[in-house]
């Protein structure tokens, strides 16, 4: 999907967007059709530990900035305190503002930050995503073999697995799909032959 430097060229040059729509926005942004969430709120309680960072108001650039209180809210970091939002300065706009005007003007509280993560995935490439594996690398030099080269290899195949899931799907679709469409040439074609 796209870099965190693409996501943030992409959000500074939309203008506006549907209203309440800040999950999918961040989530377009990076490329992709939706975050794979309900709400800024499922998607941050959705997030696995090792990519939030609770209460940080100092997010890299391209982060994710997420805040509480009803479906949340969620925009993306510039990386020096300024966020790209939907909905400001109104319903349906998106601009370029200070990340502490959630809290100060619409009165959320901050949750914190996290890597693009999108549909149960690390989303991002370049920058965001290099530092959180070597994050990762330096866990595991630390401890050993540690929980972030198996869950690479888990989440590696919890991805392959998904993706054969969907294409059998599509595939078994597909095939009734065609069956009954050629059941029913043949119906027609009985039809009309006696």
């Amino acid at each position: 999907m796209n870099s965190s430097s693409q996501a943030l060229a992409n959000a500074a040059k939309t203008l506006h967007w549907t209203v309440g729509m800040c999950d999918n926005f961040v989530a377009n942004m990076y490329g992709y059709t939706n975050s794979g969430y309900d709400s800024a709120a499922v998607h941050w309680a959705s997030l696995p530990a090792q990519d939030r960072h609770p209460g940080d108001m100092n997010a890299p650039a391209g982060a994710l900035m997420f805040w509480g209180g009803g479906y949340g809210h969620v925009a993306i970091s510039d990386g020096k305190g300024g966020i790209y939002s939907t909905d400001i300065p109104s319903s349906g706009d998106v601009s370029h503002v200070s990340a502490s005007y959630i809290t100060n003007v619409w009165r959320k509280p901050y949750l914190g930050w996290s890597v693009p993560y999108f549909q149960g995935q690390v989303g991002a490439t370049g920058p965001i995503q290099s530092t959180v594996q070597q994050a990762s690398i330096s866990g595991d030099l630390t401890a050993g073999i540690g929980s972030g080269f198996k869950d690479a290899v888990i989440q590696g195949a919890a991805g392959f697995g998904s993706s054969m899931i969907k294409w059998t799907i599509w595939g078994g679709e597909f095939l009734i799909g065609a069956v009954l469409m050629a059941f029913s040439i043949f119906l027609l074609v009985r039809s009309t032959v006696k």
